[in-house]
């Protein structure tokens, strides 16, 4: 009889510490297996968002649109009246200039606190900029004197100019963050 509770001891004792073990490698697998596709999304999520803010920032140099601005800073400052347009077409207005960050927004996270905060920044201050372009576009800075104009351009120059030195810089920060092994 004793023999046989020491059997079943040793078969139970034997069988919990095979679930146990068994347990501890699966959960060692998925734990691993997690992360692995984490740093996959996050590498993704970096090199996309990079990407959409070096192409952002390319096509408005190439637009040259800072030198269009300056231009009008220089007439606007000698007292001639200067139409705040141009900046932006109809078709331009209704478009997300930045789709893949609007489609993954939620997943910013990902990224840490530093890159949250740059990214939220970096829009933040393109919006600021964009909805001034819309405005002047409907006309609401017609009314202003050119001196005026001449401020509000220099103002959104500042802006701008903060704006694309924070863009290089953070799409700097998330390719690296990309490429990280």
């Amino acid at each position: 009889m004793d023999v046989d509770i020491a059997v079943s001891i040793v078969s139970a004792g034997s069988a919990l510490l095979g679930t146990l073990v068994g347990g501890a490698i699966t959960f060692g697998l998925q734990s691993s297996e997690r992360r692995a596709n984490r740093t996959e999304k996050r590498a993704g999520l970096a090199a996309g968002l990079a990407a959409e803010i070096q192409v952002y920032l390319k096509m408005v140099e190439m637009r040259r649109y800072d030198e269009l601005a300056k231009r009008l800073l220089t007439v606007a400052r000698s007292g001639v009246d200067v139409p705040l347009t141009g900046f932006i077409s109809a078709n331009e207005r209704e478009k997300e200039n930045f789709p893949f960050y609007a489609a993954n927004i939620s997943d910013i996270g990902l990224l840490g606190p530093d890159i949250c905060r740059d990214l939220t920044t970096f829009h933040s201050l393109i919006g600021a900029v964009r909805s001034t372009i819309i405005r002047a576009e409907d006309g609401f800075y017609s009314s202003l004197s050119p001196q005026s104009k001449a401020d509000l351009i220099e103002e959104e120059l500042s802006v701008w100019s903060q704006m694309s030195a924070d863009g290089k810089m953070l799409a700097a920060n998330l390719v690296a963050i990309a490429t990280r092994p």
